[in-house]
């Protein structure tokens, strides 16, 4: 769990705040950088990356992620194979990447998408939390793959699990919630710069305004 938290919510904010692939380019041949641009450029691939890095596209392909590979038989098996926790570990990071860069267009623009932005933060969070709780409070061990497995870090496989939800539940939720933090500042500044009037309450209006 403390790996797929720092691929999602450090490694990926970061990696997206950077943006390093037009850097990374230049490490290729003249050849493969002509192919990547005309693949980027073309109809399709442009319909995908809008549609999967769009708040709700990016949200709900997280979503997706995060609950699917956490059904038992899922988690079981992809900690038995090791091709299929490579995929595990890679559908996480790139949908995280999806995500995050989906809130940075709120957060630069946020007078476009400002609320998108926090409402998709704030789903996220709920989602993650709940499921965080579910792993944290439930009575039996979900997985199988630790069971009578030594663990230096818990007694039991349900330690452990009740150990990687709080994980889930409480540093997950705060990174959302500071990322929703963000945006609102953005849009609190932007409206402050475009001279949003503000409400006037009854006891600020003068007698013109009664009248």
């Amino acid at each position: 769990m403390a790996q797929h938290e720092l691929l999602m919510l450090a490694a990926a904010p970061v990696l997206v705040l950077g943006r390093p692939l037009a850097v990374w380019t230049w490490a290729l041949s003249l050849n493969a950088r002509n192919r990547a641009r005309r693949i980027v450029a073309a109809h399709a691939w442009r319909r995908v990356w809008r549609a999967a890095t769009r708040p709700l596209g990016g949200t709900l392909l997280q979503a997706i992620a995060l609950l699917a590979w956490h059904v038992p038989a899922a988690f079981d098996a992809a900690a038995a194979h090791a091709g299929l926790h490579a995929l595990q570990h890679a559908s996480f990071f790139a949908t995280a990447l999806c995500f995050w860069w989906a809130m940075r267009v709120p957060a630069q623009r946020a007078a476009d998408g400002g609320a998108v932005g926090i409402v998709c933060l704030f789903l996220t969070m709920l989602a993650t939390g709940a499921l965080g709780a579910l792993l944290t409070f439930a009575p039996v061990a979900w997985y199988h793959a630790y069971a009578g497995v030594p663990l230096p870090w818990a007694a039991s496989a349900l330690e452990d699990q009740q150990v990687g939800g709080l994980v889930m539940w409480v540093p997950g939720g705060t990174v959302y919630v500071v990322g929703a933090l963000v945006i609102a500042r953005g849009l609190l500044a932007r409206r402050a710069e475009v001279g949003v009037p503000q409400p006037r309450t009854i006891a600020g209006l003068d007698a013109e305004g009664l009248r």
